[in-house]
């Protein structure tokens, strides 16, 4: 009788460093796809940011030109002043995407050693399924 539940214990660790296996191919694409979100994200901010670039430009351009109408005398200061305040507007959106951006790609080196922690959690659980086989 105590072989018979040695032996089933045996069986029932295998079975259960089996299923280890399995969670941890399953973890495995996990992080993959949490990695490729990210750098989906990465793209994403990137664009913002050139939009966001592109915006400042054009406020910049036009605080200068309205600096100079206002310095003939051909626009009021008030003009001046909300130009000033889109361009400082544009400046605040620029500086916000460059941050989602570095935020982004430190989101990838994240995914990626979440990928890395997963394939050595894969490794670890086919080695405890090849000690319960030997132990069997």
């Amino acid at each position: 009788p105590e072989l018979i539940e040695d032996h089933a214990q045996k069986l029932a660790l295998i079975e259960q460093a089996e299923a280890n296996v399995k969670q941890a191919e399953a973890a495995i694409e996990v992080a993959q796809a949490e990695s490729t979100s990210a750098q989906a994200m990465i793209a994403e901010s990137e664009a913002a940011a050139d939009r966001d670039q592109a915006a400042y430009n054009r406020w910049k351009s036009e605080a200068a030109r309205v600096a100079e109408l206002v310095k003939s005398g051909s626009l009021s200061q008030k003009v001046s002043d909300e130009t000033l305040s889109q361009l400082h507007g544009a400046d605040a959106d620029r500086r916000q995407s460059a941050a989602k951006v570095r935020s982004a790609t430190a989101a990838v080196q994240e995914s990626k050693a979440h990928v890395d922690r997963a394939k050595a959690d894969y490794v670890a659980a086919v080695a405890r399924l090849k000690v319960a086989k030997a132990d069997a």
